[in-house]
């Protein structure tokens, strides 16, 4: 969607027929570019019909789009994010596609400990959600703390894992 941006740049002026096409342009770069704003704006709408309008709008047509691209961000062999992640002695990661599910396993004193991260269906106007699959060795207090500190860290972030800013030069 929208990756021939020479379209839109080559718009010489907008009109009632290409505003529209430039608007959902714009809506769809911001969602890459700063999904936290987008998602604080949205949280923050008092008017209840315009909220369930654009989140029907964005899951509909752009989260589809941008899960699988952040999925596909984290499976490429040649993304270096990705690669960095999959070659990360720490962890493992593991990405389940048709779950919109990315899992990290932790090796601490030869157990294993797992949590899931799941993008939801109206990504990235809810935040991801951050489950615990298996703990090892760690209170349920401690365990608690972690998820919702990684919970916080991912749903705060300022951009989405694949976008990168060249691609906003382009």
């Amino acid at each position: 969607m929208f990756a021939d941006s020479a379209r839109i740049a080559d718009m010489d002026e907008i009109t009632e027929t290409t505003l529209p096409v430039f608007a959902t342009y714009v809506y769809y770069r911001s969602l890459q570019a700063v999904p936290s704003l987008i998602r604080a704006w949205w949280e923050g709408c008092k008017n209840r019909q315009l909220s369930m309008a654009v989140a029907s709008f964005t899951s509909r047509h752009f989260s589809p789009v941008l899960i699988a691209a952040e999925l596909a961000h984290l499976r490429d062999p040649n993304d270096p994010a990705g690669k960095a992640l999959r070659d990360n002695e720490d962890f493992t990661v593991k990405v389940t596609t048709g779950a919109n599910e990315v899992k990290a396993v932790f090796i601490i004193d030869e157990q294993a400990m797992e949590i899931g991260i799941r993008l939801p269906a109206e990504f990235p106007l809810q935040g991801v959600e951050v489950k615990d699959v298996r703990k090892v060795g760690v209170t349920d207090a401690q365990w608690r703390a972690w998820l919702l500190a990684v919970q916080q860290v991912i749903t705060t972030q300022v951009r989405l894992l694949r976008y990168r800013e060249a691609d906003l030069l382009n």
